[in-house]
């Protein structure tokens, strides 16, 4: 669900300025999908709309990676290449290695769902 969504963008340590996980969802594909086309200076465009405040260092060369190959795929005609989809077995099972306890899971739930101050 878009809620999931922005809350797995929060807990990655993406912050954006709006609390619409709708908006925040699309945000996370437009960042980390190669799907669909990004233009930012289109009016209805969701980085006008809603401000990444706070980018984790860790996560650029993905971010990076990800538009070149966003890049590419537009200039060769390729429309149907998810690079989420290639990446998708080996995130699970990255995730599957490091699945937290259960008292982690709901101390990061509980974290990563409360409101931003400041933002």
């Amino acid at each position: 669900s878009q809620r999931e969504v922005a809350l797995a963008l929060r807990a990655a340590g993406v912050v954006v300025s709006s609390a619409d996980p709708g908006l925040a969802a699309r945000l996370a594909s437009d960042m980390f999908d190669t799907l669909g086309r990004v233009d930012p200076w289109a009016a209805d465009s969701p980085i006008k709309r809603a401000g990444v405040t706070t980018f984790p260092k860790d996560l650029f060369l993905v971010l990076r990676v990800t538009q070149l190959l966003r890049g590419l795929a537009q200039t060769l005609g390729v429309d149907d290449f998810s690079c989420a989809r290639q990446w998708a077995p080996f995130a699970r099972e990255a995730l599957r290695r490091a699945e937290p306890s259960a008292q982690e899971e709901r101390e990061m739930l509980r974290r990563f769902s409360q409101p931003v101050e400041g933002v």
